[in-house]
């Protein structure tokens, strides 16, 4: 049971960096294609 919830912190920690590495690369991404 412990590990068990222990397990879902981890996640949603793993999920929010991905998320913030998704939005880094999508922001690189959209300066690059406007025309600056």
């Amino acid at each position: 049971m412990m590990s068990r919830s222990a397990t879902p912190i981890s996640t949603t920690q793993r999920r929010t960096e991905d998320m913030k590495l998704a939005i880094r690369d999508w922001e690189e991404s959209w300066c690059r294609a406007k025309p600056n």
